[in-house]
C-alpha cells in the first residue's frame, strides 16, 4: 500500500466510527506495511483520546513487543497533529516506540476557518519545539478528501445541534473507537476477527 492508500483507510474508519469528530488515525509498520491499528477521536470518553494519542494508547498497552524493538512506524491521520498528539508521538519515541513518521491530511489553518477555532502552531513549527524529535512530520495529503469529511461531519454537527464531541450521540466504549491487528503470534488471530 502507499501513503494514498493508507490515508484512504482512516478517512474510512472514521466514517463508520466517529461521524461527528472524525478525527482518524492509522498507524502501520513501516518493514511489513501492515496496519497495527486504526482509532478515531473519544475525546468524549477522555480528554487524552485524540485520535494520535489513542493509537499510541494503543501501541503501549497491546504492543508492547514493539518498544525498543527498532521496528519503526509511520502514522496516518486526517488531520494535522495538535500539540497533545504531536506529544504523545514524541513521547511514545522516548518510551522506546519508533513511530518516526507523521502524515496528515487536512491543515490545521485549513480546518480550524471552517470550524471557528481560531489559529494554532502548525505540527511542523510544534515539532521543532522538541530538542531532537525522532518524528518527521510530512502533509498535506489528500487534503481535499479529508477536508471534505470534516464537512460532511460540520453540517453533522449542525443538524444535531452540537459542536462538542460526542454529546449524547457516540457511545461511551472506547473500543468502539479503535481495531487492533497483527497482535503477537502468541495471541490467537482469526479471519473472522478481521485480525489477519
Amino acid at each position: 500500500m502507499n501513503d494514498n492508500e493508507y490515508m484512504e483507510k482512516a478517512i474510512s474508519f472514521a466514517k463508520s466510527t466517529n461521524k461527528i469528530w472524525p478525527f482518524s488515525a492509522v498507524l502501520v509498520d513501516n518493514e511489513s506495511g501492515k496496519i497495527l491499528i486504526m482509532a478515531t477521536d473519544a475525546a468524549h470518553i477522555s480528554p487524552i483520546f485524540h485520535a494520535e494519542s489513542h493509537c499510541v494508547h494503543l501501541l503501549a498497552t497491546r504492543f508492547s513487543h514493539y518498544r525498543d524493538s527498532g521496528k519503526e512506524m509511520t502514522l496516518y491521520t486526517t488531520c494535522e497533529c495538535d500539540p497533545l498528539s504531536l506529544s504523545s508521538l514524541v513521547w511514545a519515541n522516548f518510551l522506546g516506540f519508533s513511530v518516526v513518521r507523521v502524515v496528515f491530511g487536512v491543515r490545521h489553518a485549513v480546518l480550524y476557518k471552517q470550524w471557528g477555532w481560531g489559529e494554532q502552531i502548525s505540527s511542523r513549527e510544534l515539532n521543532k519545539t522538541f530538542t531532537k524529535s525522532p518524528v518527521t512530520v510530512e502533509g498535506p495529503l489528500m487534503e481535499d478528501e479529508c477536508m471534505q469529511l470534516f464537512h460532511e461531519a460540520y453540517l453533522h454537527q449542525k443538524k444535531l445541534r452540537t459542536r462538542r464531541p460526542g454529546v449524547a450521540t457516540l457511545s461511551n466504549k472506547i473500543d468502539d473507537f479503535s481495531k487492533v491487528f497483527h497482535l503477537p503470534d502468541n495471541i490467537m488471530q482469526t479471519e473472522e476477527d478481521g485480525l489477519l
